[in-house]
């Protein structure tokens, strides 16, 4: 079984060795046996896809730019993935537009360029690309590169979230947050199924927002002072939103989970996972993290 599973790559292989290079049709095949874990394939789909894309094929500099993104064939190179997503964008190919304008947005592989990201989600977007209309909606809630439109903003990632783009769903969930009761119910529905669906901000997100208030007690008697009742968030459930949000890459999280853990906030007191945990915000750069470590756990 395991010969005749290898068998395409490896025919392919010899194929692309021996003829002319046509690879763009080819490279789709070795990214296919790619994903599913062959790291020759993976290897070679970074070599021959290189004339085609410098040729004008948008698939191959896509191909190529997803390769490095992931580091599939060889070191990840975020840089270089977004230099191979430019160039099909400009050849106006929407899947290339939807990463490369996220890349922008995010300033993954380079500097943050909200501006120059909104025309490429835009076209993205407009394409049903939805991870770029998720993307496209957070710059227009926060006027990121370019005038804020909040009522376009909710749409953009209401379409991408009904779509299945749990993004989307997060950041509307985020738009939604600490509106009216019925918006903030919404809210944490759908920032509680973008983070259980692996989105780290919606994770993030939901753990730094206040737990709601509980329904308003009977009328006090005639004359009796009315009492506040202060939100309160629920330590335990922010761990574990914490922890999602903090294996998903985010480092702020990982700050805030390393600080619990520090001060038994939530369950046990452990400082050597908070001395972990705050090393790896610090590495992410959150500079609170390093002061924390060095003056409460000296080092």
């Amino acid at each position: 079984m395991v010969g005749m599973r290898r068998l395409p790559t490896i025919v392919l292989l010899g194929a692309l060795a021996a003829a002319p290079c046509g690879c763009g049709k080819a490279l789709g095949v070795l990214k296919q046996s790619c994903d599913q874990g062959d790291d020759r394939a993976c290897a070679r789909a970074r070599s021959v896809g290189v004339r085609p894309c410098e040729r004008g094929d948008v698939v191959a500099c896509t191909t190529l730019g997803a390769l490095f993104a992931a580091g599939q064939g060889g070191p990840k190179d975020e840089a270089k993935a977004r230099e191979y997503f430019d160039m099909a964008c400009e050849r106006r190919h929407a899947p290339a537009c939807a990463r490369y304008g996220q890349m922008l947005a995010d300033g993954t592989g380079g500097a943050a360029e909200p501006k120059k990201a909104r025309p490429a989600l835009e076209q993205a977007c407009a394409a049903n690309e939805l991870a770029a209309c998720a993307a496209l909606s957070w710059l227009l809630h926060t006027g990121a590169g370019g005038p804020p439109d909040a009522a376009r903003a909710r749409r953009l990632a209401g379409a991408a979230c009904n779509g299945g783009q749990l993004a989307g769903c997060g950041r509307l969930g985020q738009m939604l947050l600490g509106g009216t009761a019925a918006e903030d119910a919404r809210a944490r529905e759908l920032l509680q199924r973008a983070c259980d669906g692996g989105v780290p901000a919606a994770c993030q997100a939901l753990a730094a927002a206040p737990t709601p208030p509980p329904p308003p007690a009977p009328a006090p008697a005639a004359g009796a002072a009315k009492k506040k009742v202060p939100a309160r968030r629920d330590p335990v459930k922010a761990r574990v939103e914490h922890q999602q949000a903090c294996v998903g890459g985010n480092s702020q999280a990982c700050l805030a989970l390393g600080r619990m853990w520090l001060n038994g906030e939530g369950g046990a007191r452990d400082h050597q996972k908070a001395r972990v945990l705050l090393g790896r915000a610090c590495a992410g750069g959150v500079r609170q993290a390093c002061d924390l470590v060095k003056r409460q756990l000296g080092r």
